[in-house]
């Protein structure tokens, strides 16, 4: 069951474009330097450049990573979990700020809301979809390659961080079968 990585495949957008070689470093060398700086304070980390972030998300979702190195789909998965962890926190901030800067019945909050509301649900979609890219990028990721490149201390350990994060992917996703075969994931 093992991915074949293909680099010319990668290089094709899902949009129909070409990505070049040195877009695809750049990208990954981008989304690791966010992650060596979230792994600094996780809890606290807030980009200093969110429209970069945005970006980064943006170029991640026209990859298909089922063609790229497992090194790659690993660190792609954890930047796309981060993002929507992240996400989540602005959205509920944003949700308190309408909730407390208008009076309880007046036709400004109710427009505020129903403006949140449709930004919800457009995070929501976008959210289910990138998930489901991260179900799959984590599919049968190369654990020998991840402990050869100093990722890992050994081979148990990446499949318990890896059904850790199929199992996150899963709780975002809207399709119980996720969760089933990361429950049956967990417990072989």
């Amino acid at each position: 069951n093992a991915v074949k990585v293909d680099i010319q495949q990668l290089l094709k957008r899902t949009d129909g474009s070409e990505a070049t070689t040195y877009e695809l470093e750049a990208l990954f060398k981008n989304v690791a330097n966010v992650l060596e700086q979230i792994s600094k304070d996780p809890k606290q980390y807030v980009p200093s450049n969110v429209d970069e972030v945005d970006a980064l998300m943006s170029n991640l979702r026209l990859l298909r990573l089922q063609f790229a190195p497992s090194e790659l789909r690993f660190l792609c998965s954890n930047f796309m979990i981060w993002f929507h962890g992240y996400k989540g926190r602005q959205i509920y901030s944003e949700l308190q700020q309408v909730s407390n800067s208008y009076d309880t019945r007046c036709t400004q909050k109710e427009n505020a809301f129903r403006a949140f509301a449709q930004r919800l649900f457009a995070w929501h979609n976008e959210q289910s979809s990138d998930m489901q890219i991260v179900w799959h990028a984590l599919q049968a990721l190369d654990a020998a390659s991840l402990v050869k490149n100093g990722e890992f201390e050994d081979e148990d350990e990446v499949h318990k961080i890896v059904r850790n994060l199929r199992l996150n992917s899963a709780l975002y996703l809207d399709d119980y079968r996720y969760l089933q075969t990361s429950y049956d994931e967990i417990m072989t």
